[in-house]
């Protein structure tokens, strides 16, 4: 897994979208944009684990395992008891060209 965009959802919906920063966070948007959750997160062999902020029952860490990613970049990964299963995809994301200018000069 990498840092950047991905939009979650099924074969034929998205149900928000999840941004892997470089620093093991990660931040979950709803409709709209809005943030809706967030934390760490980290792989360990072929798996991806989140560990969302806070400390109740629905704030442990969770892993998944990653199926081969599809041409597109897209893949199914499943929840490791097998409860739950999505449709994970890269979205591009353009970037300023402008700054890059200014950067290097």
């Amino acid at each position: 897994m990498q840092p950047g965009l991905y939009s979650v959802g099924d074969d034929t919906t998205v149900y928000g979208t999840t941004r892997f920063n470089e620093d093991g966070t990660y931040v979950d948007y709803g409709e709209n944009e809005e943030v809706v959750g967030g934390g760490t997160w980290r792989t360990a062999e072929d798996e991806l684990c989140f560990d969302p902020e806070g400390y109740g029952d629905e704030e442990q860490e969770r892993c998944w395992t990653n199926e081969r990613a599809g041409e597109d970049g897209s893949f199914r990964t499943t929840r490791d008891d097998g409860s739950q299963s999505y449709v994970v995809t890269p979205i591009a994301e353009e970037t300023d060209s402008s700054s890059e200018t200014i950067a290097a000069e």
